[in-house]
């Protein structure tokens, strides 16, 4: 008889294509987390290797638990900023456990509250004009001055968007 009920050394049929991995699905999936550990990855995406693939990064080798076209996907991710990997550093070759999103931020945060925005020091304004000259407002004053943020009548609110 064969052991075909067991399964336990049943192999992918041949003619099932690998599975591709986007770049783009996988930065929304470690993006959506905290923290990603490459089981969930595996899991995921459907992914099956016993092994992984070991690529090397600017740092030296690295060994990813995923297959070859997803870990160099995860890598490429790595080399553009947009995740970091964490290691088990109990091995001397560095072996990526999980994945983290890096965010970025690249303006400051908009300032919290009800106060008036401060007009930035600008040297286009000038000293009042002597008797008998032309009077010359710079564009840039001009500017300045629309974007100041006029107090509400009593009792009215502002309107959250």
């Amino acid at each position: 008889m064969e052991d075909r009920a067991v399964g336990l050394d049943a192999e992918p049929p041949v003619n099932e294509q690998a599975r591709r991995l986007k770049a783009s699905s996988l930065l929304w999936f470690i993006s959506s987390r905290p923290y990603v550990p490459m089981a969930d990855i595996r899991r995921r995406f459907g992914l099956a290797t016993e092994t992984g693939t070991l690529l090397h990064d600017d740092e030296g080798p690295v060994h990813i638990g995923l297959p070859r076209q997803a870990a160099e996907t995860l890598l490429d991710l790595k080399r553009k900023q947009k995740v970091e990997l964490q290691y088990d550093l109990e091995y001397a070759t560095r072996i990526a456990v999980g994945a983290y999103p890096i965010r970025i931020r690249l303006a400051p945060p908009a300032p919290i509250g009800r106060g008036h925005q401060q007009a930035v020091p600008n040297e286009s304004f000038a000293a009042p004009p002597e008797a008998g000259e032309p009077a010359v407002v710079a564009e840039a004053s001009l500017a300045v001055v629309s974007r100041t943020v006029r107090p509400l009548p009593s009792g009215q609110r502002r309107r959250r968007r």
